[in-house]
């Protein structure tokens, strides 16, 4: 895989789990990183962590909800020579039955999974088209090909990210961008740390390789598809999973 000596890679939703590893892997790829969180603490460590192997990155506070928010900052690290990868993780997400589920929470969560989707991808798409290229990948779910209960908010957000990268693909072909997806399935995260073992089993039961996912591997991916060699792939969802998505879906409450 070539080297993204050079080139400029924002990743939102830096400072933590599936995101902060996808920095550290373009900038094991000699990349200049922007790492951007809404938790500035976390990514400046992160970015801090980067640093010292070598690399260049700079820690970005963005509320990828607020537009104000994207738009200064994208702007910023884009200066006049634009960006040429986004790798949008930035994403909540809150278990509720759909019965219970305050329309405050599902406002909110919308807002944040796909508007802020939104708000960033275009923020960033339009410094590509200034340089006619770009690579842009959003980090979806596996439970946007199927429903889970628990999770019809967050199913719904990404759910539409698939269908939102679809679309940008099309229209962003004719300046040399591309957009793709990656959905994760169950993955070892900080922030899957505290799953008891009955949850992690439960899962693990509808995931025919019988394991959870490495964030090295969801990393790999993203590099894949920000690489010359994905050159002609586009409106494409890569399942990093196990397999989940062609055998399982969450069908019932997992342990308390």
């Amino acid at each position: 895989m070539n080297s993204f000596s050079g080139r400029k890679v924002l990743v939102t939703g830096g400072g933590r789990g599936i995101g902060r590893g996808i920095a550290l892997a373009f900038a094991k790829q000699q990349a200049t990183l922007a790492v951007a969180d809404i938790d500035e603490k976390s990514a400046a460590a992160a970015a801090e962590e980067i640093q010292a192997t070598g690399a260049k990155a700079a820690a970005y506070r963005i509320d990828s909800a607020d537009e104000a928010s994207v738009q200064q900052n994208v702007e910023r690290f884009a200066g006049t020579d634009g960006i040429d990868v986004l790798v949008h993780c930035a994403a909540i997400n809150k278990l509720m039955p759909f019965l219970e589920t305050p329309a405050a929470d599902w406002r909110r969560i919308i807002d944040v999974n796909l508007t802020g989707t939104f708000l960033v991808a275009q923020a960033v798409a339009r410094t590509m088209v200034r340089k006619k290229s770009g690579r842009i990948i959003l980090i979806a779910s596996n439970t946007g090909f199927r429903g889970a209960v628990d999770r019809a908010a967050y199913a719904a957000s990404k759910a539409a990210t698939i269908n939102f990268a679809q679309t940008m693909a099309i229209e962003l072909a004719p300046y040399g961008i591309t957009v793709n997806a990656i959905a994760p399935g169950p993955t070892d995260t900080p922030m899957t740390a505290w799953q008891p073992q009955e949850i992690r089993r439960a899962l693990c039961a509808d995931v025919p390789m019988n394991r959870y996912g490495k964030i090295e591997e969801i990393a790999a991916g993203a590099l894949f598809l920000a690489s010359s060699e994905a050159s002609y792939v586009t409106g494409h969802t890569l399942a990093i999973d196990g397999g989940f998505a062609g055998a399982g879906v969450i069908h019932r409450s997992l342990p308390a």
